[in-house]
């Protein structure tokens, strides 16, 4: 009975998050960080109770249904310099990628999947503005440890990150170039010790090294092969 009243619950509340969440970034609003937090922590139960053995075949659909509805609310902020400072500031791409490894976690693997295009969809739109956040690098270091706790094959990723390069002429090579810093700069942090409240640090050191280094090298010579191909030629 209670796992139905949440999936009833559930039904239709992407709408009202998603005008709440566009009416609090244009005010620059505090709520904003409340609402994306509990946004990511409602989509992660959602998950969790429908895979829970109580949960009946129907209900677990309609649970991971709204899941995705909410949590793809944030593909609507707006592709804004304003906009993406305020999100960011409230950790918005280490809060998409805790989604995703939660979903993992619940053994939802597709949801999983698609958390984590989320993801780079998201960076894509936030690095264009050029906050100075590191936003896209920051995420292909997560989007690599996604791909290989997820067991996918290494091209699926680099094929995603290879199309959003073509589409967006905007990323020219000085773009390309401080992503690529980013990410060299990130990836140097798998070797530390210390504790890290940032989760996506935290992944880089727990999952194989050598898998995470080989695919980081991968993205970095996507990020950059058609530049120097074309340097080469001139």
């Amino acid at each position: 009975m209670i796992v139905r009243h949440l999936a009833q619950w559930g039904e239709g509340l992407y709408q009202t998050e998603k005008e709440l969440l566009l009416l609090a970034i244009g005010k620059k609003s505090h709520l904003v960080f409340d609402i994306i937090h509990w946004v990511v922590q409602v989509t992660i139960i959602f998950l969790a109770v429908s895979t829970a053995k109580c949960c009946d075949e129907h209900s677990s659909d309609e649970l991971k249904k709204h899941a995705k509805q909410l949590i793809n609310i944030f593909y609507y902020i707006p592709d804004s310099k304003e906009a993406i400072n305020v999100v960011e500031n409230c950790n918005l791409t280490e809060q998409i990628f805790t989604a995703a490894i939660e979903a993992y976690r619940y053994n939802c693997e597709e949801e999983a999947l698609e958390i984590s295009e989320l993801l780079l969809l998201w960076a894509v739109k936030g690095e264009k503005q050029q906050t100075g956040w590191g936003i896209l690098g920051k995420a292909c270091c997560g989007l690599a440890c996604l791909n290989i706790i997820l067991k996918l094959e290494y091209v699926d990723l680099l094929e995603k990150i290879e199309e959003e390069i073509r589409k967006n002429d905007w990323l020219t090579f000085g773009i390309k170039n401080r992503i690529a810093s980013t990410i060299r700069r990130e990836s140097e942090k798998i070797n530390q010790v210390d504790y890290s409240f940032d989760l996506i640090d935290s992944m880089m050191r727990q999952i194989d090294k050598n898998k995470l280094r080989e695919l980081v090298d991968k993205i970095l010579d996507l990020l950059l092969k058609e530049d120097i191909q074309k340097s080469d030629l001139d």
